[in-house]
């Protein structure tokens, strides 16, 4: 498979996982901060990167998150899973060998 297509059904699944871990810390009434202690787990678990990195990638997503905290739980600012991740969710593509570009 091509190395691109590999990194969206990567993307995918750890999409599809955190925001499952969301939705079910939301209904069990979890803080932010729990909810997104559980989907950092979750992308660490899959992805296999060093933590710091990824603690680094998640920066904005946890902002996101957190947001609701900040803002003493503001209907119009409250966190939801399926909108927000998607647009903070980082992308990696690893590089293909030069013979595979021949």
């Amino acid at each position: 498979m091509h190395t691109k297509i590999l990194a969206t059904l990567k993307g995918q699944q750890i999409r599809r996982k955190m925001v499952e871990s969301a939705k079910e810390s939301i209904k069990k009434k979890a803080s932010n901060s729990e909810i997104y202690g559980k989907m950092q787990d979750v992308f660490i678990e899959i992805d296999k990167s060093p933590e710091i990195a990824v603690v680094k990638e998640l920066e904005d997503l946890k902002k996101v998150v957190m947001k609701g905290e900040n803002n003493g739980e503001n209907e119009k600012q409250k966190f939801d899973p399926e909108k927000h991740i998607d647009a903070y969710l980082p992308v990696r593509v690893n590089e293909q060998r030069v013979s595979n570009l021949l």
